[in-house]
C-alpha cells in the first residue's frame, strides 16, 4: 500500500476472514489483546461490578467484520453508533468470549481473574503455550 493514512481502507484479509476457525479466533484474540480492554461497569444499578469487553479503533469496517465473526461463534458483539467501539456486555456473552477466544494479555488476564478466578484453567490461549 502507498504511504499515508490507511485506517479506513484496511480490512481483515480474506485468508483470515474465511479461513480456519482457529485462525479467526487467534486473530480476534490478538486484536482484543492489543486494542481492546476489560473493564468493570460500577454503576449503582448493578449489585456487583459488571464486566464488559470493549474494542476501540477508528476503522468501523474491521469492527463490523470482527462483530460478524464473534456473532457467528454465538457471542453477541455490538458496534456502537459512533463506529469506533465494539462491545460485549452481557454476562453470558462475556463468559462465552472468555471460553472461546480468551486472552494472552497479562493485564487483561489479571482483571478477568478478579471476576473469574478459574479463568487460568480454561483460557484457550493457554493451549498455544502448552499451559
Amino acid at each position: 500500500m502507498p504511504a499515508g493514512v490507511k485506517f479506513d481502507k484496511v480490512l481483515v484479509p480474506n485468508e483470515i476472514l474465511h479461513g480456519n476457525p482457529e485462525h479467526i479466533i487467534g486473530f480476534i484474540r490478538g486484536v482484543f489483546d492489543t486494542d481492546g480492554c476489560v473493564f468493570f461497569d460500577k454503576r449503582k444499578t448493578y449489585k456487583k461490578p459488571y464486566m464488559r469487553l470493549d474494542l476501540t479503533m477508528c476503522n468501523p469496517q474491521i469492527l463490523g467484520q470482527i462483530a460478524e465473526k464473534l456473532n457467528g461463534f454465538g457471542i453477541n458483539a455490538k458496534c456502537l453508533r459512533n463506529g469506533k467501539h465494539l462491545q460485549i456486555t452481557s454476562k453470558k456473552d462475556v463468559e462465552n468470549y472468555l471460553k472461546i477466544v480468551g486472552s494472552s494479555n497479562q493485564r487483561h488476564i489479571s482483571k478477568i481473574i478478579k471476576k473469574h478466578p478459574n479463568f487460568v484453567n480454561y483460557n484457550p490461549a493457554n493451549r498455544l503455550f502448552g499451559l
